[in-house]
């Protein structure tokens, strides 16, 4: 239903077992029910709440490098946070506001969402009981839907 490619997520608040972040650059599917147009549009801010939150994991990867034909090869441990001190990383990750690169729903009640902020790369992984998105209104057009128009 959304599109978080190049979203920007900002922290909200933070409970316990919650987290609410504001975000901008989200796009809502031509096919939603709740989009009145035949086209992707833009939200111009966005509310998403993540209720129930749990088995928080913070990957921030590891270090590459080419060998001589060209093939990859790790050069430091992969680094993954759990628990606390992943929602902690997350925290600060959201408070400076970051990029959203992909967001994946995994088995239904997990997340994955790819980004760029304080770190250059990372990955956040969740369960969340229950997720709402809110909004008011609409910016344009999706970015992509206004190239195709100006293609044409």
């Amino acid at each position: 239903m959304f599109e978080f490619h190049d979203s920007v997520f900002k922290l909200d608040c933070v409970t316990k077992d919650s987290i609410r972040v504001w975000v901008s650059a989200l796009n809502i599917s031509r096919d939603a029910k709740q989009n009145p147009k035949g086209y992707d549009l833009e939200i111009e801010k966005a509310c998403i709440t993540f209720d129930g939150v749990s088995d928080l994991t913070y990957d921030i990867g590891r270090n590459w490098t080419t060998d001589e034909d060209g093939n990859y090869i790790p050069v430091t441990p992969e680094i993954i946070y759990g628990g606390e001190e992943a929602m902690k990383k997350i925290t600060d990750e959201l408070r400076e506001g970051f990029e959203v690169y992909s967001h994946t729903i995994v088995d239904g009640d997990g997340f994955a969402i790819e980004g760029a902020g304080i770190e250059p790369w990372f990955e956040i992984r969740f369960k969340a009981r229950r997720f709402t998105v809110e909004w008011d209104r609409y910016l344009a057009p999706a970015w992509y839907e206004a190239m195709k128009r100006y293609k044409k």
